[in-house]
């Protein structure tokens, strides 16, 4: 489970933008019956593991003047293959049949890893290049890095740092709050109404306006009573003032 910008700060306080952006973790997911279908058959594996686990692949066992007996020896990989041939025809609904992450070693994922590696160097080496291709394929789609973060703004990156600008004003029932923004910023951002009170922290006030360019700005107070409110703009030193109206 990917973590929020929130936690990302707290464990990275002094990150900035760049930082932010080029975070990445891996997102794990398990694949479905469907997808390692498609990846076994676009590999040209499919017919092959369900050959082999229909016994096609077997040696007859032959007697002492060579003829054959009727009888067979399995073909290494037969167990592996069967398995994974009922498991195609048996999937659940969950999406969660093939398990290729990557653990600690120990993990079911890294058994499957191990168990398919033996299957590429030992019971199906004639085939060694298609199934490292397989390996490939399900390992990245079951570990894939991501950018949780890369959409990012300054914004909100000064958001979950707690960085901002901010305004106080006493306010009387039945008016509004003028923003008067006196300085460009480089970002669309709300400016967001805080609830004051005494040895107390300051609440949200459910109330905001969005300014970006110099000019005023109405904030509409409908249903707020009389107080102390405080108008914040999510940057540093931002050049504003506030009045009621």
């Amino acid at each position: 489970m990917s973590i929020t910008l929130a936690q990302y700060i707290q464990q990275n306080p002094t990150a900035e933008l760049q930082d932010v952006h080029d975070y990445t973790e891996i997102s794990t997911r398990m694949l479905s019956s469907k997808t390692m279908g498609l990846i076994l058959s676009e590999l040209n594996l499919y017919l092959i593991v369900d050959e082999i686990s229909k016994g096609k692949h077997d040696t007859e066992i032959l007697d002492e003047e060579g003829v054959g007996t009727g009888n067979f020896t399995n073909h290494a990989a037969k167990e592996a293959c069967l398995l994974i041939v009922n498991t195609l025809n048996d999937g659940s609904s969950d999406g969660g049949d093939f398990n290729f992450i990557i653990g600690d070693g120990t993990t079911t994922g890294d058994k499957i890893i191990a168990r398919t590696e033996h299957m590429r160097d030992v019971t199906m080496p004639d085939y060694s290049a298609l199934i490292d291709a397989l390996l490939t394929e399900c390992k990245a789609q079951c570990n894939k890095i991501i950018n949780p973060f890369s959409d990012c703004t300054q914004a909100q990156l000064n958001m979950a740092k707690g960085t901002y600008t901010s305004k106080p004003i006493t306010y009387i029932s039945g008016k509004y709050i003028a923003v008067i923004l006196n300085e460009d910023l480089p970002e669309r951002v709300a400016a967001t109404l805080w609830k004051v009170r005494a040895g107390f922290v300051p609440s949200n006030g459910m109330k905001n306006v969005y300014v970006q360019e110099t000019g005023s700005y109405i904030i509409e107070m409908t249903g707020k009573k009389s107080g102390d409110y405080e108008v914040r703009i999510p940057f540093a030193d931002v050049d504003f003032t506030v009045e009621l109206i």
